[in-house]
């Protein structure tokens, strides 16, 4: 990790680097994020499948805090639990260039999708953000929709392999009514069934900004075809 940070510091040319899967431990993650947030001109950072832990994260949210040229930021299976997603979401809220936030299976819970959705409620350059596999519930959802009613820069949202339940689709399809930034829904292996769409069918009926929704590995069956 720390020969990478002197690299990146040092480092002009490099747009995107992908560093997934590497077995880099705390140390080196914090040599590594706070190298980037010296580095003026890396687009895109692949860093899913590390030990970033909170101690990492910390570094990561100083980074995002003054770093203008960094677009993508997959830091998806780096045990940040949502302590570390609390640090994130700190620089988010004033971070302005960050387009993509890939956080998936790292365990943030209900607590760790509410400090995201605070962030998005003054953050207005993110446009996706990838939430698979991070135990939520429908409170998690409700929090993500009440930041949508301050925010219309989001584009797409994906929070498949949750447990948001109906709760949590109804909560997304009121929001829908007057957010019209939303153009992508991902709610695949949720455990849903034909129930828990209806509030969601009923609000696509009558169009809306949705162009694209993902509603796989849902026992939907023939009931939610139907509506």
């Amino acid at each position: 990790g720390q020969a990478l940070g002197q690299m990146i510091r040092a480092n002009a040319s490099l747009r995107t680097l992908n560093l997934t899967h590497c077995g880099i431990f705390v140390e080196g993650s914090k040599a590594i994020m706070a190298a980037v947030a010296r580095n003026a001109t890396l687009q895109k950072l692949h860093y899913a499948n590390n030990s970033t832990w909170i101690d990492g994260a910390d570094v990561c949210a100083q980074m995002l805090a003054v770093n203008t040229s960094l677009l993508y930021l997959d830091v998806s299976s780096n045990f940040l639990y949502a302590d570390g997603t609390k640090l994130i979401a700190k620089g988010l809220e004033v971070n302005q260039a960050l387009e993509d936030l890939l956080i998936s299976s790292n365990e943030l819970d209900d607590d760790g999708a509410k400090y995201l959705a605070h962030a998005l409620k003054t953050n207005r350059t993110l446009k996706t953000l990838v939430l698979h596999d991070n135990l939520m519930s429908g409170k998690a959802a409700k929090a993500l929709a009440s930041a949508l009613s301050k925010n219309d820069t989001l584009q797409c949202l994906h929070l498949c392999e949750n447990q948001i339940g109906a709760s949590g689709v109804e909560a997304l399809a009121k929001v829908l009514k007057k957010n019209f930034g939303l153009k992508k829904l991902h709610l695949a292996d949720n455990d849903l069934v034909a129930s828990s769409i209806k509030s969601l069918t009923r609000v696509l009926q009558k169009g809306g900004s949705v162009t694209e929704l993902n509603l796989s590995h849902n026992r939907l069956e023939d009931e939610g075809a139907k509506l």
